[in-house]
């Protein structure tokens, strides 16, 4: 069991969360960090809510090279906080195989020489 804020949570997230003392953060092997209800829920009960940090669009279900760098770039402007946060969430070895990013730079960065 781990603290919303050792989780990355944002600070009203973090409020909510020990204040109502409904959800822990548990380390999985399969998934990482969950977030787990301690009491039930209805269906359509709001469990969770949360802004997002950064909105991609893009014309094609594939990316351009310009809307790439249109990511990096909107997620270089963040403040540092949240891009720490972001970088926390999830940061695998290597990128999935078949996905976006590992067609541009490759599973292992190999194509960014």
């Amino acid at each position: 069991e781990e603290s919303a804020e050792a989780a990355g949570l944002d600070p009203a997230a973090q409020r909510y969360l020990l204040r109502s003392n409904q959800m822990v953060v548990r380390e999985t092997s399969d998934r990482g960090m969950t977030l787990v209800s301690q009491s039930p829920h209805k269906m359509g009960d709001a469990i969770f809510l949360e802004r997002a940090v950064l909105s991609v669009e893009q014309a094609t279900s594939f990316p351009s090279a310009d809307e790439l760098q249109a990511w990096v770039d909107a997620f270089a402007a963040l403040d540092p906080s949240v891009r720490s946060a972001v970088l926390q969430l999830c940061c695998p070895p290597r990128a999935a195989p078949g996905g976006h990013l590992a067609w541009f730079v490759g599973e292992d960065g190999e194509r960014l020489d």
